[in-house]
């Protein structure tokens, strides 16, 4: 699970590097569930938290639905 101070960093990084002040991270609804990253009202995918041999990072995943294209 992603900390929230973990996802304030993370929101922080892919606003700068994506260059868009609109991107955001929103909290899980359930303990267990997935970050939503968001664009607007635009919701783009998911982010997880990888913790793997002591190093943490965490992994994009981009949704794209055939009736968005």
């Amino acid at each position: 699970m992603i900390s929230q101070a973990d996802r304030a960093r993370l929101q922080t990084y892919l606003r700068r590097m994506l260059r868009n002040p609109d991107v955001a991270l929103d909290a899980p609804a359930r303990a267990k569930g997935a970050v939503h990253l968001r664009i607007g009202d635009d919701v783009l995918g998911t982010v997880d938290q990888v913790d793997d041999e002591g190093e943490r990072s965490w992994a994009v995943t981009l949704i794209v639905l055939e009736d968005d294209l």
